[in-house]
């Protein structure tokens, strides 16, 4: 058995110019949806548009703002969910949360017959301050305002972009980095790698969901883990997919995945800056798992997965090309 270690580093673009929406809307029964321009993919948006009690005053979410339950629509654009921006958007909900606070107090003012600035929000109603007898429900102005419900509108656009004849512009207006270590042994009398350690790190400035952001971090490594060393597409004579299916397609296993990954993220005291995460720190696995190789062997494959059979190969014919 022989011991490696190695380390990547990352720095990621998003997607720019591009464009984010998003709109709260009180329905005449009191409830209030979110509806926004990307998809839950697993990525843990959800919880962080429903409340974010971390984040700061401006931040906070729509449910944490109204103090009522929330519904999370699916969003009804064509366009794919690109720039990793989801939780970023968090932040964003301010506009659409002032735009509706704005309405609610507006018709709320004129049916109590009071100023904007003696209304507050509390329990799903519009109250009088200092005078809690006299509030109505966030329905009843909805129903009363005859709109049929109150939406509140946001949308948040990055400028920029290259020029695709010269390459001069703004290639990203945000960039995200991040790093990971590795330590492996690799047998070799077999070729079989063993993943020992992976110490996943990024630059998050501003954390929203603490153990969210650990869980991106965590899954982000073990499926850098599985490009690295499993998975690999497979085709016929005529370009046809042969193993398009789990029970041929390699995945780790709960076997094949590091018994320590130590997630970190670091954080800018203050910030109010949100950087990329789960997106950031999978290119880099691939990578440091590469070098552990070579640490440990002198072995350099370039072309994954770094099979058992391509590093004995490797091994035995004294070469550090695939």
């Amino acid at each position: 058995m022989r011991r490696g270690k190695g380390l990547a580093l990352v720095i990621k673009a998003t997607i720019t110019p591009s464009t984010s929406a998003a709109a709260l809307k009180i329905n005449e029964d009191g409830s209030l949806n979110v509806l926004t321009s990307s998809v839950e993919l697993g990525q843990g948006a959800k919880p962080c548009w429903r409340k974010s009690p971390r984040a700061p005053c401006k931040c906070r979410s729509a449910a944490f703002q109204f103090r009522i339950p929330i519904r999370i629509l699916p969003p009804t654009i064509s366009k794919p969910v690109q720039a990793g921006r989801p939780i970023p958007w968090a932040v964003r909900l301010a506009k659409p949360l002032a735009d509706l606070k704005r309405q609610l107090f507006e018709y709320a003012g004129e049916l109590l017959e009071v100023s904007l600035n003696d209304l507050v929000l509390e329990e799903g109603r519009v109250t009088v301050r200092g005078s809690p007898s006299r509030s109505i429900s966030y329905g009843e102005v909805a129903l009363r305002s005859n709109q049929g419900n109150l939406i509140g509108r946001g949308a948040f656009s990055t400028r920029g972009g290259l020029d695709l004849e010269t390459g001069q512009g703004i290639g990203s207006v945000h960039w995200h980095q991040g790093a990971i270590g590795c330590e492996l042994e690799v047998d070799i009398e077999t070729g079989k790698i063993t993943v020992l350690r992976l110490i996943p790190v990024v630059f998050a400035g501003r954390v929203v969901n603490p153990r969210l952001c650990e869980l991106q971090l965590e899954g982000s490594a073990i499926f850098g883990l599985g490009q690295a060393l499993f998975e690999e597409m497979t085709y016929d004579d005529h370009g046809q997919v042969i193993n398009a299916n789990l029970g041929d397609y390699n995945i780790p296993s709960f076997a094949d995945i590091p018994w320590e990954i130590n997630s970190f993220a670091l954080k800018d005291a203050g910030s109010a800056d949100l950087h990329g995460i789960g997106e950031t720190l999978l290119p880099p696995v691939m990578a440091a798992i590469g070098i552990a190789l070579h640490s440990a062997t002198g072995v350099r494959l370039r072309h994954l997965p770094l099979t058992a059979e391509k590093i004995l190969l490797a091994l035995q014919n004294g070469d550090a090309r695939d």
